[in-house]
């Protein structure tokens, strides 16, 4: 079951995010994404929207009425939650004024730092 859609994308028009409903290939809006969105990532929680919630999608797909064509920069769908945890004990209280996370998404994946 699909929780949540990311999308970071670059397009002269809105563009519609919908999923196609496994077995009867119905098409179901998930979000639209508006030009002023472009470059942005945009988030879609779609477990909290009742219309959604608990369809099974075969596929996701970015539909837009217009002739330029869309830019995809990242498209991400979860199935589950995201998490990441990492515990640091310096042995007693100490002010951290900056923290650094390298990550490694695994095999061709990439190393990201915030």
């Amino acid at each position: 079951t699909l929780i949540a859609v990311s999308t970071k994308i670059s397009c002269g028009a809105s563009v519609q995010l919908v999923g196609v409903v496994l077995g009867t290939n119905a098409k179901m809006l998930i979000g639209t994404i508006p030009t002023s969105s472009t470059y942005k990532v945009v988030n879609f929680d779609v477990v909290d929207n009742s219309t959604l919630s608990g369809l099974v999608f075969s596929a996701i797909r970015l539909e837009t009425t217009w002739s330029g064509g869309v830019q995809v920069f990242e498209l991400a769908a979860r199935s589950g939650p995201c998490f990441e945890f990492a515990g640091i004990d310096f042995g007693k209280p100490v002010a951290v004024s900056a923290l650094t996370v390298r990550h490694y998404a695994g095999s061709g994946g990439t190393v990201t730092a915030t």
